[in-house]
């Protein structure tokens, strides 16, 4: 199968049923199914082959997710561009996929140029708005409906997506996601089988949002459009709507549980509220659970691993709730998907006991291909028959999985391995402290000197002895945070996840508090 056969059977399940809504115009699943044979012929037309590389540039829209279906069903591969990075970042990202069309929305027409001047293999560009217009070219989709019929059987490891790596640790790299990737995917997506859902995209539509589109599709889903994540619009439209399914980052779970409006509306409609990207305080957690109910879900995964390693159900939440000897579950990220194999390995490459640390490894076929233009970083992360997550964690005796930190991000202070991550969820439980990450900074004496970089909550009555006494009490000494700095926020990727690497570099480089 292909990834556009998913859209194709919500369209065989209920045609006339709403597919996009967004700001009260409704585009039906077979409206969206001609108009996406029309981008395709147009995008042939215009001289995109089978097989080319088509960026996106737009925030969420109806428009650009049309576009979307367009370009995957013309078997060119969708280049996902992500709206929020700079214009440097987002050349330097096509010029190494080696784009030749870009579609852009009008909110990005003023760079157009800029980007071609960088992308020397960049043949056309072409305005979302010409692309998609109402009724423009749907004359022509008689004969393109042939294309449904197409009798030939695709290839399985065709590129059908080229999505940008987390970019939390460097420059985002090209990850190439094949159909059959998409399939198992797809598949792992039966965890939120549920018929005619209503999935309210609030989070960016090149990341797990917009796949979650693609897997919502296959059961017919109407997808409520949000250009970008606006708590009070989120909170509103969870009633109005009767949204069933929703996706967010824990940092846009934190913004929705403190907005004034929470406790305005009626949430009972929801099904599945997920969360991924980074972990979440357990605090938080029992928080969101007692607004929003029973509904709390959660998956791991990577760009490279596409969907879903593993699961944490609402179910196995309610459980871990109720009963104190499964609470410790609570900072798990479930139980691997039945479509992977997961293993801990240790630095030799051997498989590692219960409950000891290494780096998480896995077999699927949600592997990705490869990176673009990155031969040797690719056999890296594939070595030795396994995907390589670069991610440190454990198993436990009921195989629920455990993530403790990235491997790049561990300290080593006075000779001892320090994981950030079980610091932060402790620090995340003081009632002063809003969001925090942990790193390790210079230090004569440890080496590294654990760091603790906090926000603060408005109201906060800060004492940073009182703080790290509160820490001691909590912690083994050597997991206690020497230092601590208050920043008003954090730099974050637009997903959500914090980029460590930026706080570390001020601190490295010798700028200090200047994060």
């Amino acid at each position: 199968m292909r990834l556009i056969d998913f859209f194709d059977r919500g369209v065989s399940i209920d045609p006339d049923r709403a597919f996009l809504v967004e700001d009260g115009r409704v585009t039906t699943y077979a409206d969206a199914q001609r108009r996406s044979l029309a981008i395709a012929e147009r995008l042939k037309q215009a001289g995109a082959l089978p097989g080319s590389r088509i960026a996106v540039l737009s925030h969420n829209s109806a428009f650009a997710f049309e576009a979307i279906l367009g370009v995957v069903r013309s078997g060119s591969a969708w280049v996902s561009l992500n709206a929020r990075s700079t214009v440097d970042e987002r050349a330097g990202f096509m010029a190494n996929c080696a784009v030749d069309t870009l579609v852009y929305a009008a909110d990005f027409g003023g760079e157009v140029e800029r980007i071609g001047r960088s992308c020397s293999q960049l043949r056309r560009t072409i305005a979302l708005d010409d692309l998609c217009r109402p009724g423009a070219g749907e004359a022509e989709t008689d004969r393109s409906l042939a294309i449904l019929e197409d009798r030939e059987r695709p290839d399985p490891d065709r590129i059908s997506m080229i999505a940008a790596s987390g970019g939390t640790t460097g420059p985002s790299k090209g990850v190439m996601i094949s159909d059959r990737n998409w399939v198992v995917g797809m598949a792992a997506a039966q965890i939120y089988w549920d018929d005619h859902p209503v999935y309210l995209l609030a989070a960016p539509m090149t990341h797990a949002g917009g796949g979650l589109v693609f897997a919502l599709s296959q059961m017919g889903a109407t997808n409520i459009i949000l250009k970008e994540f606006d708590p009070a619009k989120v909170l509103r439209l969870i009633q109005e709507q009767s949204v069933t399914h929703l996706f967010l980052p824990p940092t846009a779970i934190y913004a929705l549980l403190d907005h004034p409006d929470i406790g305005t509306y009626d949430y009972s409609s929801l099904k599945y509220f997920v969360y991924a990207a980074s972990p979440i305080s357990e605090e938080r957690l029992r928080q969101a659970i007692g607004v929003f109910g029973p509904v709390m879900a959660q998956f791991y995964g990577q760009t490279e691993c596409f969907m879903c390693i593993s699961f944490f159900s609402q179910e196995q939440h309610v459980a871990a709730m109720a009963d104190e000897r499964l609470r410790h579950r609570l900072v798990s990220c479930g139980r691997p998907s039945r479509f992977v194999r997961v293993a801990i390995a240790g630095d030799d490459g051997a498989f590692l006991p219960t409950g000891q640390r290494g780096e998480i490894v896995i077999q699927s076929g949600l592997e990705f291909v490869g990176y673009v233009n990155a031969l040797e970083e690719t056999a890296h992360v594939k070595r030795d028959g396994w995907h390589h997550t670069g991610d440190i964690g454990y198993l436990d005796e009921d195989n629920y999985l455990y993530i403790v930190d990235r491997a790049r991000d561990m300290i080593i202070s006075g000779g001892f391995n320090i994981f950030p991550s079980e610091v932060e969820r402790i620090v995340e439980t003081h009632p002063n402290v809003r969001e925090c990450i942990v790193i390790g900074t210079p230090d004569a004496k440890w080496g590294e000197a654990v760091t603790a970089v906090v926000v603060l909550d408005d109201r906060a009555d800060w004492n940073e002895a009182d703080f790290i006494a509160w820490c001691r009490k909590r912690m083994s000494g050597m997991n206690t945070p020497k230092v601590v700095h208050v920043v008003d926020s954090l730099p974050k990727t637009p997903t959500g996840k914090v980029l460590k690497r930026e706080v570390r570099k001020a601190f490295w480089e010798g700028q200090g508090r200047n994060v």
